[in-house]
């Protein structure tokens, strides 16, 4: 009987190398489970839907061949945004502009703008000398942030041929707004006044940009904002901060085909106020045609 005593042998030998080697469940110590770390490198990471940036579908189609590449001037072309601002001064988190109707050689177009759901229309113009468009989000100082303006001089963006490296040019527009002031008896003064409003603009370079839309090639265009405050019927001139330097400054990236893709304005104030619109969401009308 030795072949059944070297059976019952091997039998028991694979049963202890069975018992030896087999992989135990991993258990988290006493400590792991406290803290409530693991070290398992190879854990899957679930990332919340509700983070991701949007995704346009179909993906996002620049327009051609538009009057202005960098404004495309498109009825029904939508941007949205996503405003960042630690200051609090933005009523929403999300920003949108819209070409309601395009303009004319002779007659103004329409955008429609606001946060949220809160839209307003304001005109907008386009020539061969370029865009205007006012009336931008956080374009007025601080204490006049309500404020209207009217009687535009200039253009906000020029052709893009003229945007070459340290570009330079002007726009003004003028401000309807109520001036503070005190009187030889130290009692505070409102009057109307008018707040003619200067932007510098230069053309830095181009570069890309990186928003939740997309990435980007960019023309940097950088703005510098003061004001002269025109007080009482009179119409005297207030010496004043918004006059001898920048209230702001403003930073804008435009990318061809699309408009605007970012946006960044810093007031100069000791709290330094920075508000950043990134865009989220490009609506190109004709991008649905062609699908």
């Amino acid at each position: 009987m030795t072949w059944l005593r070297d059976v019952i042998l091997i039998v028991v030998a694979i049963g202890l190398l069975v018992a030896v080697f087999w992989p135990q469940p991993f258990e988290h110590s006493a400590d792991d489970q406290r803290s409530g770390t693991t070290d398992n490198s190879d854990s899957v990471i679930s990332i919340d839907s509700s983070t991701r940036p949007h995704r346009e579908e179909p993906p996002l189609q620049p327009l051609r061949g538009v009057p202005h590449p960098l404004f495309p001037l498109v009825k029904g072309v939508r941007w949205v945004y996503l405003v960042s601002d630690s200051s609090g001064l933005a009523p929403a988190s999300q920003w949108s502009l819209e070409i309601v109707e395009v303009p004319g050689d002779d007659t103004p177009g329409r955008v429609e703008m606001g946060f949220g759901d809160q839209l307003h229309i304001r005109d907008i113009h386009f020539s061969e000398d370029g865009v205007q468009l006012f009336d931008l989000p956080f374009s007025a100082p601080l204490d006049y942030v309500n404020s209207t303006s009217y009687q535009y001089e200039g253009h906000w963006l020029p052709p893009e041929p003229y945007l070459v490296d340290d570009a330079v040019w002007k726009y003004t527009y003028r401000r309807k707004i109520k001036y503070r002031s005190q009187n030889k008896h130290r009692e505070i003064v409102e009057e109307d006044a008018v707040g003619v409003q200067t932007e510098r603009a230069t053309m830095k370079r181009q570069e890309k940009v990186v928003v939740p839309a997309g990435v980007f090639q960019s023309y940097l265009v950088s703005y510098g904002s003061r004001m002269e405050i025109l007080a009482g019927t009179e119409r005297r001139k207030v010496l004043q901060k918004l006059t001898t330097e920048p209230f702001r400054r403003e930073t804008v990236w435009f990318a061809p085909g699309v408009g605007m893709v970012r946006r960044r304005i810093t007031y100069n104030t000791p709290e330094k106020v920075d508000i950043i619109f990134n865009l989220v969401r490009f609506e190109n009308p004709l991008s649905k045609n062609e699908h």
